[in-house]
């Protein structure tokens, strides 16, 4: 009986200690492009008049097509600043439950082996 106990109580000692480490883990491989619900930026204009030799009508048709461009840039920037935002506050939400739920697992095994090592030292008459 001991034995088995000792067993378990190593057992539990080393499950504890692998979930109670709080170094990184080694870094995963590169994920793959997160989806967005967000429009893409549009191609960058290529299109644009060169000023060494434009006009003036055609820089002011160019200056038009880039501030167009600028804007539609902007909005969908805008929009993934804010979804990267929601996604980095789930994830330290995550992050913090994780935290919460080990912290209580670990406060459970040491107490559940202080039970085991209370019962251990009694002696063999009193189990």
């Amino acid at each position: 009986m001991r034995m088995i106990l000792g067993a378990a109580v190593a057992a539990l000692i080393m499950a504890g200690t692998a979930a109670a480490q709080t170094e990184e883990t080694p870094a995963a491989p590169p994920a793959p492009p997160a989806e967005s619900a967000c429009a893409a930026p549009p191609a960058i204009p290529t299109d644009l008049p060169d000023g060494a030799e434009a006009n003036a009508q055609q820089m002011t048709d160019g200056n038009t097509a880039f501030n167009t461009w600028m804007e539609a840039t902007n909005t969908a920037l805008e929009c993934r600043r804010n979804e990267a935002a929601a996604a980095i506050h789930r994830a330290n939400s995550l992050r913090d439950q994780f935290n919460e739920a080990n912290q209580a697992a670990a406060a459970a095994r040491d107490g559940w082996v202080a039970e085991v090592e209370e019962f251990n030292a009694r002696p063999q008459g009193r189990r």
